[in-house]
């Protein structure tokens, strides 16, 4: 594309697409015969070739396409007044896929790059067509304004509410599975998963967050030991004590803590007990009652070698 990928746009692009049928998310599979849009991708990894330190993953552009064609508020949007902030600290030079899998035609739309460097960012405006790249900390950087999509291709970085706050009200984020706990605890509402470990990438909607998530907890307390600490994600020592305070015992803290949340949700049947809160759990022992605070998330697995799935999120208007 001839056009720099960069600017502000005057109007956010899915500000036209408010109403509830435009603004779900739908099953899609990516198809390939979009003979259009692969001639455009095969313009674009040309003109990349001009320097070897950028490259293209073809799979993944189509992954981020099929991410747009899932969600009409973004399909039938006019690409130039979308605003997009990507966290590309690891492999600025790498993960440039989105940058190319938005556009509609010449209209693109604006792109602002977080990388780790000021050198890597000179060089996504030299030779990645990129205007708006700059060197930050993904945790505490904060844009002048929130936008329409955030995307974060770091599966280490670290990311905190700040990093949230860049999303606009009603605006998506997509980060790798295993870093979605950030999301789940701010309350941000989980539709779907890009899926790449397929032949033609493709997103699958999901009405039922619980069922997928239990899935990708950690199982063992090995495994809660080591997991890094995250905002709103219990530890082993805040499970430890809450099992110790709900059964008399230390043993098996993963399979009780879970137990435990089971048993705080049946107590708390209501809407309070969502995915990302913190709620109550009241034991009584004679004539003595006893609050134990519940953390309902637990540490997600590391992710699968070379497995690019991307949560996706999206924040709701009271956040």
């Amino acid at each position: 594309m001839n056009k720099p990928f960069g600017g502000g746009g005057i109007k956010r692009g899915m500000d036209v697409f408010d109403n509830a049928k435009e603004n779900k998310i739908e099953s899609y599979s990516y198809p390939d015969e979009d003979k259009t849009f692969e001639r455009t991708l095969q313009e674009e990894e040309a003109q990349l070739k001009s320097h070897p330190s950028i490259k293209i993953d073809r799979h993944m552009v189509r992954a981020f396409r099929a991410f747009r064609n899932s969600v009409p508020s973004i399909k039938h949007a006019n690409p130039e007044n979308l605003d997009i902030y990507l966290i590309a600290t690891e492999n600025p030079h790498l993960d440039l896929e989105i940058t190319r899998a938005m556009s509609s035609g010449n209209a693109i739309p604006n792109f602002k790059v977080l990388t780790d460097t000021r050198q890597e960012a000179q060089l996504l405006q030299k030779h990645g067509g990129i205007q708006d790249a700059f060197k930050g900390d993904p945790a505490r950087r904060m844009l002048s304004e929130p936008v329409d999509i955030v995307v974060v291709m770091d599966e280490q970085t670290n990311l905190t509410w700040r990093t949230l706050r860049n999303v606009q009200r009603g605006g998506w984020l997509l980060l790798p599975v295993n870093r979605a706990n950030v999301a789940r605890a701010s309350g941000m509402r989980f539709m779907g998963v890009i899926e790449t470990d397929k032949g033609y990438p493709s997103v699958r909607q999901e009405r039922d967050g619980a069922d997928y998530w239990k899935e990708k907890e950690i199982e063992t307390d090995e495994q809660l030991k080591n997991a890094v600490k995250e905002e709103g994600v219990v530890t082993f020592e805040e499970a430890k004590q809450a099992v110790l305070d709900a059964f008399n015992t230390t043993d098996n803290i993963v399979e009780n803590y879970k137990r435990l949340i089971e048993m705080a949700k049946e107590q708390n049947s209501s809407p309070i007990a969502e995915d990302g809160a913190e709620i109550n759990y009241r034991i009584e022992r004679g004539n003595q009652t006893k609050d134990i605070q519940v953390k309902l998330l637990l540490p997600l697995t590391e992710i699968e070698h070379n497995t690019k799935d991307l949560a996706i999120f999206k924040k709701k208007e009271a956040i």
